[in-house]
């Protein structure tokens, strides 16, 4: 990548940014990474994504050497900021291009190389924003299971993600809750519990 390109981007240079736009859709790191995951692995700046996918909105879509969008990247880090500029920009696509939410169906639900979606990595990563804004767009999300089997209510459960459990039980009407191994989700709450030899569960839990 154009040495100047990346270090605007990394640093949330939004003029900076501008001055490169023409090279935003060529533009590589060494691991497959665009302008874009750029920004969203370094820096929250709504202005630099947004600058970005107005010039190539196709840049959304994007996938490095992992398979990571750049909306996976920011719900790992957790660039809260940037994952939801990314998604809001999904939403705008959809309803300029008249697209019945087909773009933003498309990003949420990109698998990278581990099947995970980017509600698995805002879910894994603690990120309940991002797990929000997913959700309230597309609950059906909840029932995608990555490569380990895991589904978003298994992983919440499994991670201890109190508020992460309860946005998905208050959003999503019949998620799947299965796991690796036949385990579901009150598996996991039950193994916590006796490792923590204590039976004190969230309200979150009794919704299981």
């Amino acid at each position: 990548m154009d040495p100047n390109l990346y270090r605007a981007a990394q640093e949330g240079n939004h003029h900076a940014l501008r001055e490169k736009k023409e090279l935003f859709s060529t533009q590589l790191t060494p691991n497959k990474n665009t302008p874009l995951h750029v920004v969203a692995q370094f820096n929250d700046s709504p202005e630099c994504i947004t600058e970005i996918l107005v010039t190539n909105e196709s840049l959304l879509y994007e996938v490095n050497s992992d398979g990571d969008t750049a909306l996976h990247i920011a719900a790992r880090i957790g660039k809260c900021t940037a994952g939801l500029t990314i998604i809001a920009r999904a939403k705008r696509l959809d309803e300029q291009l008249e697209l019945g939410g087909r773009a933003l169906k498309k990003l949420l639900t990109m698998r990278n190389r581990n099947g995970d979606t980017a509600l698995h990595e805002a879910i894994r990563n603690d990120q309940p924003k991002i797990v929000l804004s997913i959700l309230e767009k597309l609950p059906e999300i909840a029932n995608i299971v990555n490569n380990s089997l895991e589904t978003p209510l298994f992983l919440a459960v499994d991670r201890m993600r109190v508020m992460c459990v309860k946005i998905i039980l208050d959003n999503c009407p019949s998620p799947a809750y299965t796991g690796p191994e036949g385990r579901t989700a009150l598996h996991a709450v039950a193994i916590y519990n006796r490792k923590r030899k204590s039976l004190v569960f969230s309200d979150s839990w009794y919704s299981l």
